[in-house]
């Protein structure tokens, strides 16, 4: 008896289970479908980060530069004074012209680049770095600066890509290059030519020879974090120990952006 009471109780729950899933399955669901928009301007949305920069030693020698994501301007804004911070930053970089359909789903948000451009870079260490780089004096001839730029792309017409099967030379190629391929990933939609030719262009030069445009729409914005770029030493200091290393970078919004870490050369 029991058992024929079990029997029937499963029958039930299956009975039961079996027209949920036909209810499910017979219920019109929403289908999300690509939608095409033109972009008048290649970046989509501008990120601002906080003055205070975190920095990181991710291997021997190197410094990640790295900024937190307080606030953006985008291209759809609702709010006016948005599309103002937004209109004036694509008149202020040249990029107004590039006029193409892109699709996506369930829309595409466009490239992200910083509102901010950098004007100069300021690297010093708190104590004597050596006999000739005393405490509290420039080190930027010594340090190489490691990122990626949108802005060669944007001037010349939207034509110029850089390929990235080129060889690159090191140590460009283990630390700068790192975050180029969410541009591959991610920013598909955007890939002027192919799967190996990209908008974006390596920075690597020792901060001294860095000029104005190479620190224009520089680094790699994604996941509320902006990554500036890389600090990589060609030189160590005289004695090994603890070096308290300041960065600064000043920019053309007249804040100055700055960190420091405790490097063990």
């Amino acid at each position: 008896m029991r058992k024929y009471r079990n029997t029937n109780i499963c029958n039930i729950c299956f009975l039961l289970l079996s027209s949920l899933f036909l209810l499910y399955a017979c219920t019109p669901r929403r289908v999300e479908k690509a939608i095409t928009l033109t972009f008048r301007s290649f970046v989509g949305r501008y990120a601002f980060v906080g003055e205070d920069l975190f920095l990181e030693s991710p291997v021997e020698r190197a410094i990640t530069l790295k900024g937190r994501i307080i606030g953006s301007s985008v291209y759809d804004d609702k709010r006016e004074d948005k599309i103002r911070i937004y209109d004036s930053l694509c008149l202020k970089n040249g990029d107004m012209s590039y006029n193409r359909s892109v699709s996506g789903m369930p829309k595409p948000l466009g490239i992200v680049a910083s509102g901010v451009n950098f004007i100069k870079t300021d690297i010093t260490c708190t104590r004597d770095f050596s006999a000739g780089l005393p405490a509290g004096s420039s080190l930027a001839g010594i340090v190489r600066f490691m990122s990626s730029s949108l802005y060669p792309f944007i001037k010349s017409g939207y034509t110029k890509t850089y390929d990235y099967t080129q060889e690159l030379p090191e140590p460009y190629k283990s630390l700068g290059q790192k975050y180029v391929h969410l541009y591959f990933e991610e920013y598909s939609q955007f890939r002027p030519l192919s799967k190996t030719e990209a908008p974006l262009f390596p920075i690597n030069k020792i901060a001294t020879e860095l000029n104005k445009e190479d620190l224009t729409l520089v680094g790699l914005w994604e996941s509320g974090v902006g990554n500036i770029g890389t600090l990589y030493f060609e030189e160590l200091p005289e004695t090994s120990g603890e070096y308290e290393i300041v960065v600064k970078l000043y920019g053309d919004d007249g804040k100055t952006y700055s960190g420091s870490i405790v490097m063990n050369f």
